[in-house]
């Protein structure tokens, strides 16, 4: 038997893969749910995930895993609005809104220059590697307008990688680049819960344990909180690299995390996003982006209400006052976000790994396997791909 210790999304991979395979498993997750990091509440008919996430269906191992059709995604139009000095400036994908994308270069927002770069950037088959050129330098060697690098890419790519200083590197930016011009990016009808609820919903019953905590792992034994010692062939740590040597008491510094404050705003009157990801061109005051959940999925959102999400970086959740991002969501929006109300606010301290890759492996007793994010790259398809890994591992 195989033992996986962890039931977010890598953890799931890897038990759907074994059990495609008929291979006998357990999988133990501490938490009441599936799903990690990425997990949904409900609020007085508000749909609010832990923190701004949306789901990109390009990746390539998502349709593996779970049905588009059982998701019932809602999506957001390919494009941004840039907020900056009370102007809004919308930019949109030419391939998939053709004539607004025409709009784009004509209103002079976006240059030919522009476009041509984006394409050859697109033309570059990359796989994500953590090595390279960070992000904000190459950006700067790229033939971009001021207004294409400073007030739409850097935004974007602060808030895909909630690193306010681009130092992520350069294959990053063009494996994630080439999928999002694949497609648009969307929300499940019940919340970005709901992928682990799917994938948790194709394996048995019996093989899942949740609300079981591991206290410690040894070669080929695993022994929960409780004291029950469970025998297994192999082992996945489908956790992260410091509670995976924690478990294996092997000493280790703490990782560390990008976060974020994502600020839940209510209200009934338009919020006039136009269906797009807003972004703070001007780079000042603490929100990076803005986005209308309820316009591109519907069921966020009492109907005849808007559900508003406007999100801070950093690891302080205490350093802007409510009053002050209230101000300056009205800011960037206009006078009518006056009427929005505060409906949660949600830090997330440990959103997003700093270092990832093969680097983060370590040497493990015999049959015991790392999977996660933090092995392969920060984003759903890379905890997909490490589950999948660890499966044909110990196959």
């Amino acid at each position: 038997m195989i033992v996986i210790v962890g039931g977010g999304l890598a953890g799931l991979a890897a038990a759907i893969e074994l059990h495609q395979k008929g291979l006998d498993f357990t999988l133990l997750e501490a938490a009441e749910d599936f799903g990690g990091r990425v997990k949904t509440r409900f609020v007085e008919g508000y749909c609010l995930d832990y923190g701004f996430q949306v789901l990109n269906p390009s990746y390539p191992l998502v349709e593996r895993y779970v049905s588009l059709e059982g998701l019932e995604l809602g999506y957001f139009d390919s494009g941004a609005l840039i907020l900056q000095e009370g102007q809004k400036k919308t930019v949109y994908d030419v391939r998939k809104h053709f004539l607004k994308g025409l709009a784009t270069f004509w209103k002079g927002y976006l240059k030919i220059s522009d476009g041509l770069t984006f394409y050859r950037e697109l033309g570059q088959k990359e796989e994500p590697s953590f090595e390279g050129v960070p992000l904000g330098q190459y950006l700067q060697s790229l033939n971009l307008s001021p207004f294409a690098r400073d007030e739409f890419l850097t935004p974007f790519y602060r808030g895909i990688t909630l690193d306010p200083q681009l130092a992520i590197s350069h294959h990053f930016f063009r494996y994630t680049f080439q999928l999002f011009a694949k497609s648009r990016v969307g929300l499940p009808k019940h919340g970005m819960a709901a992928l682990p609820a799917l994938m948790a919903e194709t394996l048995p019953l019996k093989k899942l344990r949740l609300q079981c905590e591991v206290a410690s792992v040894e070669a080929h034994q695993v022994i929960t909180k409780g004291g029950e010692r469970i025998e297994c062939s192999n082992i996945i740590l489908a956790i992260p690299p410091d509670k995976a040597r924690k478990l294996l008491k092997i000493e280790a510094a703490p990782c560390e995390y990008f976060s974020q404050t994502t600020y839940y705003y209510h209200g009934e009157p338009s919020p006039k996003t136009q269906n797009l990801l807003c972004l703070n061109g001007a780079g000042t005051g603490p929100i990076n982006h803005i986005a209308c959940l309820s316009e591109a999925q519907p069921h966020y959102a009492p109907k005849g209400k808007h559900l508003l999400s406007a999100t801070v970086l950093g690891a302080d959740p205490d350093k802007h006052h409510e009053l002050a991002v209230k101000a300056h969501l009205v800011s960037l929006l206009g006078d009518h976000a006056r009427s929005y109300q505060l409906l949660e606010k949600v830090f997330v301290k440990e959103a997003l790994p700093q270092k990832w890759g093969q680097s983060q492996r370590f040497p493990t007793p015999e049959g015991v396997v790392l999977c996660g994010d933090f092995y392969e790259h920060p984003s759903i398809q890379g905890a997909l791909a490490s589950g999948q890994k660890a499966a044909e591992a110990v196959s």
